[in-house]
């Protein structure tokens, strides 16, 4: 398996499918998702209206993107409330978002870090800033 790791904008990310994750108590989409959706024209909070998405935990839902990102596909995945995300949560929510690109035949699939500082912070990793 080869895995690469690279900081740059999610709307310049080149995958099949790009997996980003959504917490349910936020009340709009947080950044870097939100940047995305802007460059997407709003197509991701439209999604997010338009399926009554509430982003519990492991709850997943995906668009296709006909231009504005690099990535063919966005699939969203819950996170559920940020209190209650663990780093159990996250690898759970990676696994989720990773099945469904593949169930939409993804052969290459990138993955936002789900901004989770206080985790990463706490394993001694540096956060991926966007």
């Amino acid at each position: 398996m080869k895995v690469d790791v690279v900081a740059a904008p999610l709307a310049e990310v080149k995958a099949d499918a790009l997996v980003v994750g959504v917490h349910a108590d936020d009340k709009g989409l947080r950044d870097p998702v939100a940047r995305l959706d802007r460059a997407l024209r709003g197509r991701l909070a439209a999604l997010v209206a338009a399926e009554r998405f509430q982003a519990k935990a492991g709850q997943v839902t995906h668009c296709h993107v006909d231009g504005g990102a690099s990535a063919a596909r966005v699939v969203l995945v819950g996170l559920g409330r940020r209190d209650e995300v663990t780093a159990e949560t996250l690898r759970r929510a990676a696994a989720v978002g990773l099945r469904r690109a593949r169930d939409l035949g993804a052969r290459t699939v990138a993955i936002e870090a789900f901004g989770e500082p206080r985790l990463t912070e706490a394993s001694g990793e540096q956060p991926a800033r966007d």
